[in-house]
C-alpha cells in the first residue's frame, strides 16, 4: 500500500494579537529555527476595529461575486464550473487579488528590514504547509496576495494569480484552539473495521444538487470496502431533515471518520452595544428548503444546550459544506466551526468564508469525498483542487474554503471500489 504524501517541511507559525479593539495589530512570524529569528510587526493602520470593518465589505464582496456565478461561466447550459477566461470572471479575480495585496501590506509593514527579509524567505517556501495561529479571529489569510497586481493582467493571468494567493501558494491550515492534548494525536483515522460516514443534506437545495449529492453518497456507500479491504463503508447514514440529524449526533455509532453536510447555513450577526457589550443572535443549519423555521433549522444555541449530545469518542473531519459556514469573528461565539472543533472534539472542520454557489458546492464537495477516501491528506486534497478548479476552470471559488486543525489528518486505509 502506498504512503500518502507528506509534507516534512518545518511548520511556519504567524501570531497575531492586540491590546484592545482600538489598539494597533501586533503580528508575530516564527519558525522555530535559529536561522529564521521570530519577528514582530506592528500593522500601521489596522486595530481590531477598523479589520473588523474590511472583513464585513470583503464577505460583501465575495457574496456578490458568488450570486452572479451564473454570469461568471463559459456556457450556462453544458458546463457548470468553467468560467470564461476572458469574460467578467477576469474582474473577479483582479478584484479579490487586490484586496488580499491590500491586506498582505498591512500585515507585512515594509519598513522593517527584518521583516522583509523574512517575507522573502517565505515566499521561497510555496508549496509547503504554512499554519495560522491567530488570537484575532476572522482574517481570510488565505486570500492574502503577496505581489503587486498589475493594472493590465496578462493572457495566463490564472496561472500568474495561483502562484501569490496564499490558499493556492501554500498548504494553508487555520490552527483551532485546541486543546494541548490535542497536539499529541496522532492525525490517522482508525478505519481498519470500516470507514464511517454521516451525511446531512438538504434534497431541497437548488437546481437540484441536494438530491444528487444523496444519490452520489448512496452509491460511494454501495460501492465500496475500507478497512483491510473486505469491510463496507459503515456505519453509514444520510439525514434528510432535524429530527434525523440530531438522532444520528446523539446516538452515534463510531467509530465516525467523515461528518459532511451539504445545507443552507444561516450566520448569525454580532451587534455592538452602547455599553460595549456584544450581543450575538444565533447561526442555524437549515436542512429542509430556503427558510429557517423550527421544524426546518437547527440552531447553535440548541445543539449545545442539548444535554445529550456528547463529544466524539473518535474524532472525526467535519465538513459543512454551506454558505458562510467557517467565517467567524472577533470573539464570536456563534460559528459551527467552534462548536464542532471545541464542544464535540472534532479533528479538523472545513467551511466557506461567504456565499457559495450551489453548483461550485456540488462538485468541490464530491471531489473531496473521493480524495478523502483514497487515503490523502486532507491539507493536500484542498490544496490540489483549489489550484485544478483555477487552472482547469478559471474558478475562483475554491479559495472561498477554509480549512481549521491539521491538514495532515487523513484515513489509515484507503476506501476502494469493491469487487464482484
Amino acid at each position: 500500500m502506498s504512503e500518502p504524501p507528506q509534507n516534512q517541511t518545518p511548520t511556519i507559525t504567524i501570531r497575531i494579537s492586540s491590546d484592545s479593539d482600538h489598539s494597533p495589530l501586533d503580528v508575530g512570524f516564527g519558525r522555530g529555527e535559529k536561522s529564521w529569528p521570530p519577528v514582530r510587526n506592528t500593522s500601521p493602520t489596522l486595530t481590531p476595529s477598523a479589520l473588523e470593518t474590511e472583513m464585513v465589505g470583503l464577505r460583501d464582496k465575495l457574496s456578490t461575486w458568488a450570486k452572479r456565478y451564473e454570469d461568471l461561466l463559459e456556457s450556462k447550459a453544458t458546463d457548470p464550473l468553467k468560467c470564461d477566461a476572458a469574460g467578467l470572471v477576469r474582474e473577479m479575480w483582479k478584484d479579490l487579488a487586490e484586496w488580499g495585496n491590500w491586506l498582505y501590506r498591512q500585515l507585512f509593514h515594509r519598513e522593517s528590514s527584518d521583516l522583509v527579509e523574512w517575507s522573502v524567505k517565505l515566499k521561497a517556501l510555496k508549496g509547503c504547509r504554512l499554519v495560522i495561529d491567530s488570537a484575532i479571529g476572522g482574517i481570510p489569510w488565505g486570500l492574502l496576495y503577496d505581489e503587486k497586481v498589475p493594472d493590465e493582467l496578462p493572457d495566463n493571468y490564472v496561472e500568474e494569480m495561483i502562484e501569490h494567493f496564499w490558499l493556492t501558494s501554500y498548504r494553508l491550515e487555520m490552527l483551532p484552539d485546541y486543546p494541548r492534548d490535542r497536539f499529541l494525536w496522532v492525525p490517522q483515522l482508525d478505519d481498519r473495521n470500516g470507514t464511517g460516514l454521516t451525511v446531512t443534506v438538504n434534497k431541497y437545495i437548488d437546481d437540484n444538487e441536494g438530491s444528487q449529492q444523496i444519490g452520489f453518497f448512496t452509491d460511494v456507500a454501495g460501492r465500496s470496502v475500507s478497512g483491510a479491504g473486505t469491510k463496507p463503508v459503515r456505519p453509514f447514514r444520510i439525514n434528510i431533515n432535524k429530527v434525523e440529524l440530531i438522532e444520528s449526533i446523539v446516538c452515534k455509532e463510531e467509530p465516525q471518520h467523515l461528518v459532511y453536510f451539504f445545507c443552507h447555513h444561516q450566520k448569525a450577526d454580532g451587534t455592538f452595544k452602547q455599553q460595549g457589550w456584544r450581543y450575538y443572535g444565533d447561526s442555524k443549519m437549515i436542512l429542509e428548503g430556503k427558510n429557517a423555521t423550527p421544524e426546518t433549522a437547527i440552531s447553535l444555541k440548541e445543539m449545545d444546550r442539548n444535554g445529550k449530545i456528547e463529544s466524539f469518542k473518535f474524532p472525526p473531519v467535519v465538513f459543512m459544506n454551506a454558505c458562510e459556514s467557517s467565517q467567524i469573528e472577533i470573539g464570536d461565539p456563534t460559528s459551527f466551526m467552534i462548536y464542532f472543533i471545541n464542544s464535540l472534539k472534532a479533528w479538523a472542520f472545513i467551511g466557506t468564508e461567504a456565499q457559495i454557489p450551489t453548483r461550485f458546492a456540488d462538485d468541490f464537495g464530491k471531489r473531496f469525498v473521493r480524495e478523502f477516501l483514497k487515503r490523502q491528506p486532507i491539507g493536500e486534497v484542498l490544496f490540489t483542487a483549489r489550484r485544478d478548479y483555477a487552472v482547469q476552470y478559471f474558478n475562483p471559488f475554491g479559495l472561498y474554503y477554509t480549512l481549521y486543525g491539521d491538514g495532515n489528518v487523513s484515513l489509515a486505509n484507503e476506501v476502494k471500489e469493491a469487487t464482484e
